[in-house]
């Protein structure tokens, strides 16, 4: 598993979401519960609220012509909120931007779709988290 570098698992288990996720909810909350890997609908658990880590590196969609990160949301009605990581590349894995989103602005979408572009950025601004890395 840990050589296959196109899926989600890889990027996120071996590569160190859960890990920079951590970081960053303990700067926030203190305290975090980390569930085991596979747990359904959430993978923190901080101050009581159930927290859903998804990471998506750029990627251009020849579609729309534009830059934009995914985010497999599956209309996950179990967390209270998403932590969004957005990637450089799946080679520099450099963190350009974390949202921390409340769950009812997103859980109805299976996917969540992000553009890199100025006016999409300024929207999600309000949930952008500041890079403590």
């Amino acid at each position: 598993m840990s050589e296959a570098k196109e899926s989600a698992v890889y990027l996120g288990v071996f590569r160190g979401e859960f890990e920079i996720a951590e970081t960053v909810l303990k700067s926030l909350y203190g305290k975090v519960e980390r569930m085991q890997y596979g747990n359904s609908g959430f993978d923190f658990v901080c101050n009581g609220n159930k927290i859903d880590v998804k990471t998506s590196c750029i990627s251009h969609d020849k579609r729309w012509n534009s830059d934009r990160w995914s985010y497999s949301i599956k209309k996950n009605e179990i967390a209270d909120m998403f932590l969004l990581i957005a990637y450089e590349s799946r080679t520099s894995l450099n963190v350009m931007h974390i949202w921390l989103v409340e769950a009812s602005k997103v859980n109805d979408l299976v996917a969540l779709k992000i553009s890199n572009n100025e006016k999409t950025l300024r929207k999600w601004k309000k949930y952008e988290l500041e890079l403590i890395l």
